[in-house]
């Protein structure tokens, strides 16, 4: 994809939207999450992850259900969007109390195998 092309899709609306459609198709949340916009509601450990997230202009979104909190960050790969020749956005999940879950979402195309990262 051309470089002028990717830089525009990663300004913040554009990676939400596409990490927005990400959250849902991944399966990840349960169908009554609700999404949390308030960083003060976040765990001290999710608001450190956020700011580092955010302190490198990564997009991010942040769902709740009863005691668990599902953190997603993403940012869109301007190499591999090239490779494929389609935006390719890479986002990682934090999990209150859980693994970190790093993947490729490759929007209208397959989804890459998803690592999973334990936390310590």
């Amino acid at each position: 994809m051309e470089t002028i092309k990717l830089r525009r899709l990663q300004q913040p609306s554009d990676v939400e939207k596409l990490l927005g459609a990400y959250v849902w198709d991944s399966g990840l949340l349960p169908n009554d999450a609700h999404q949390i916009r308030d960083r003060a509601e976040l765990s001290k450990e999710l608001r450190r992850i956020l700011g580092l997230a955010i302190g490198t202009g990564q997009a991010w979104s942040c769902w709740a259900h009863n005691l668990h909190t599902w953190l997603f960050t993403a940012e869109i790969s301007v190499a591999l969007s090239r490779e494929r020749g389609a935006p390719v956005l890479q986002a990682s999940a934090s999990a209150l109390a859980t693994a970190t879950t790093s993947a490729v979402f490759l929007p209208h195309c397959e989804q890459l195998p998803v690592q999973h990262h334990p936390r310590g």
